[in-house]
């Protein structure tokens, strides 16, 4: 849960105990009522209750979204506030909020972006996932971790050993992209895209050292006659990843390659890496 959900929740409570008081509204017969009827000592009931809970629980639930207690008490305080300003009704804030709202068209929180995408409604991706990082950091944890000691491991076991070591990498990615369709748009949107989120957190997480080991084991292979001497080591991974993602990306925006499969994208990756484009 957001910040400024739980923002929500204090406004409400609070806008419900500071409303008029039902006091000074002009008597009215059942039918004539509105569903506001000013604040009252029911409304002041819920409204003390929420702040209340709220007081205990609020820095909690937003230092740490895994508080299912925290969480709990503001789930109930976003209860109780809400039957405090159903009753007593809203005032100022919402009368500034409206007109604030009607300018505002194209803001589309993160989770109605998301949401559709994966099938599930904006309430349910927010009760799993407190934050776009912390969906981020799951997404990391679940689908790229993996991944990242899989291929750490090849050049573990092949590190005398280049050739074999590309060729499994390029294996490695083309089975990884065919298994889940979101793999190389994702990582095209990564490459050229301005906000690199999944690069952010990799390298908060983890720093450069893992990518410098991995230049100077190319360069020992180039001192060693073992790689072209004429490559680059800082663009030599992202040129291979780029043979294989690049292809398997395209092949779901572009009707003239629906042919290519994992097959063809491999084959295609390891002749150019290992015979160039000479015959």
């Amino acid at each position: 849960m957001a910040t400024w959900s739980r923002m929500d929740i204090v406004c409400h409570a609070l806008e419900s105990y500071t409303a008029r008081g039902y006091t000074t509204y002009a008597a009215k017969t059942p039918e004539e009522r509105v569903p506001y009827c000013g604040a009252n000592p029911i409304s002041d009931m819920w409204s003390r209750e929420a702040v209340r809970l709220l007081a205990t629980s609020f820095r909690t639930a937003v230092a740490d979204g895994d508080d299912v207690d925290a969480r709990g008490a503001m789930a109930l305080a976003a209860t109780f506030a809400g039957m405090g300003f159903g009753n007593a009704g809203v005032h100022v804030p919402h009368a500034c909020a409206y007109p604030i709202a009607g300018m505002v068209r194209d803001f589309r929180p993160d989770a109605l972006r998301v949401s559709p995408a994966a099938g599930v409604t904006p309430a349910m991706l927010h009760y799993y996932f407190s934050s776009r990082d912390a969906l981020v950091t799951q997404l990391i944890e679940e689908r790229f971790m993996p991944l990242r000691s899989e291929i750490g491991q090849i050049f573990v076991a092949h590190g005398d050993d280049p050739v074999t070591a590309f060729t499994l990498l390029i294996e490695t990615l083309a089975a990884m992209a065919e298994k889940n369709a979101w793999f190389a748009p994702l990582w095209m949107q990564e490459i050229i895209g301005e906000m690199p989120v999944l690069r952010q957190h990799m390298h908060a997480r983890f720093g450069d050292e893992k990518y410098h080991k991995m230049l100077e084991t190319v360069r020992r292979w180039q001192r060693e006659g073992k790689l072209n001497p004429a490559l680059s080591p800082e663009l030599l991974f992202t040129t291979l990843i780029s043979l294989v993602l690049v292809p398997f990306s395209r092949t779901h925006t572009d009707p003239r390659l629906q042919s290519v499969d994992r097959k063809m994208i491999v084959s295609h990756a390891l002749a150019l890496t290992g015979r160039g484009i000479g015959g």
